[in-house]
């Protein structure tokens, strides 16, 4: 459909059919694991956008979209719980991913998306999609604009692998739309989400699900769609408690937004060692591991960092944007540096 963004919004995008949304698909719906905010109809097809609550982990659809980062191995926030989630089969998958040539340990370049088994997620798939680090790409030389085509190449390809399997349900975690985002505003990460799946709509497509943990992400994510696929105006909140890619083309392996304003993030707490900004009872709730007692988002080291800074905010995080703390990473052979992992709401406060 050649959609761009941040060029104007393509008629396609406004336009989207008037097919009558399921009743299983209704507000406040449990559907797939996760709760049903809004559904909308997706521009030339009959398949659905769903703005959903809760966790991409406890997706159970065909596929769940990981937002991973270029070795493609492991990280944290939702890459983690995803990682712990999939267990050995899954780790042993992405281990397998191919190098791309002339790289140290890159397996999914920036903008891309590879597919791999879900091990022992509720979906059968998963696809790890690698969005931009804004600050990272800027200080290379890249627009703001540019990053956003790269948070759509990332969708899209995602999508493009979906249908490879010829996936009828896909479940999307929100890539780049944490602390990655840098000084973007999260409304114009999420638009060039929708933009990036309207690029990448196929036929056997039904449903494509962007899970949205946090309150503020839901809200926002429901005002963007009113926004692009429909003529809609507020959204619902049935969850009261909560570019190209370089050069390189998606792989598979089965073994192996407009508004310049952007809404205030609330100070997350800390409860029971989570990070989070709903109240403890229901964090607890949302929070635990299906498997387990385990918390399924675990506070780092620089989220523990952020909540005990309230009384200096700014700075605490103004030093974490400009200074992001490093780690060793062992990979083939090598040793090189990359950021700390971040758990989403720890994104969210330092953003």
């Amino acid at each position: 459909m050649g959609l761009s963004v941040g060029r104007g919004k393509p008629n396609a995008m406004s336009e989207s059919s008037n097919a009558q949304v399921p009743a299983e698909l209704a507000p406040g719906k449990k559907r797939l694991g996760v709760q049903v905010c809004k559904a909308y109809t997706l521009p030339d097809s009959t398949a659905l956008l769903v703005v959903s609550a809760g966790s991409v982990v406890d997706f159970r659809g065909d596929a769940i979209v990981n937002a991973a980062n270029e070795g493609c191995i492991s990280g944290g926030g939702v890459d983690g719980a995803i990682t712990s989630a999939g267990g050995p089969a899954l780790a042993q998958a992405r281990r397998e991913l191919p190098i791309v040539e002339g790289t140290r340990a890159v397996r999914c370049p920036t903008g891309s998306a590879v597919l791999t088994i879900g091990g022992d997620l509720h979906a059968e798939y998963c696809i790890h999609a690698v969005g931009p680090s804004y600050y990272s790409e800027q200080a290379n030389g890249r627009t703001m604009e540019e990053c956003d085509d790269l948070v759509a190449s990332a969708y899209r390809e995602a999508m493009r692998c979906g249908q490879q399997k010829v996936l009828k349900r896909i479940g999307f975690s929100l890539i780049s739309s944490g602390i990655f985002r840098g000084q973007q505003s999260l409304r114009k990460v999420l638009e060039a989400g929708v933009v990036g799946i309207c690029n990448g709509i196929y036929p056997e497509l039904e449903e494509v699900h962007m899970i949205a943990f946090t309150g503020a992400e839901q809200r926002e994510l429901q005002e963007v769609c009113a926004e692009l696929l429909t003529n809609s105006s507020s959204p619902s909140s049935p969850m009261s408690t909560s570019a190209q890619s370089r050069g390189v083309a998606s792989t598979t392996s089965e073994e192996n937004p407009t508004s310049s304003v952007e809404r205030k993030v609330p100070v997350p707490m800390v409860v029971d060692e989570v990070l989070t900004n709903e109240p403890p009872s229901e964090a607890a709730a949302l929070l635990s591991s299906t498997s387990g007692s385990t918390p399924l988002l675990a506070v780092s080291p620089v989220a523990r960092g952020l909540a005990s800074a309230n009384s200096n905010e700014p700075t605490a995080k103004k030093q974490l944007v400009e200074n992001p703390p490093m780690t060793e990473v062992e990979e083939t052979g090598q040793t090189q540096k990359e950021p700390v992992p971040m758990t989403v709401e720890a994104e969210a406060a330092a953003s």
